[in-house]
């Protein structure tokens, strides 16, 4: 077994390990929600914003598995929280010459 094979079978678990906690935490979000049906329906919009606000790591840690295994030239990453590109992806963009 050379360093390849080795490599994207880390890589291949460290996805599916991401996949499982998100799972995970869908799951145990439906049964809470179905615990306390009233409770939720007066705070869904504040609790589905704080949701989708913690989306940074599994971002992060799925542009990590790209790069890993060679197959993407990710350059920067937008986040979602900000309306626009802060000046210093514009300018990583626009080169596309820079290497991680």
């Amino acid at each position: 077994m050379n360093n390849d094979t080795v490599m994207y079978i880390a890589v291949a678990a460290a996805v599916l390990a991401v996949i499982a906690l998100i799972m995970i935490c869908q799951v145990r979000s439906s049964l809470n929600q179905s615990a306390a049906p009233a409770a939720a329906a007066k705070k869904a919009a504040p609790a589905a914003a704080s949701r989708a606000a913690d989306n940074g790591a599994v971002v992060a840690a799925i542009a990590a598995a790209i790069v890993a295994m060679g197959g993407g030239e990710i350059v920067s990453i937008r986040p979602a929280a900000r309306p626009g590109w802060t000046t210093g992806a514009r300018i990583a963009g626009v080169s596309g010459n820079q290497q991680f």
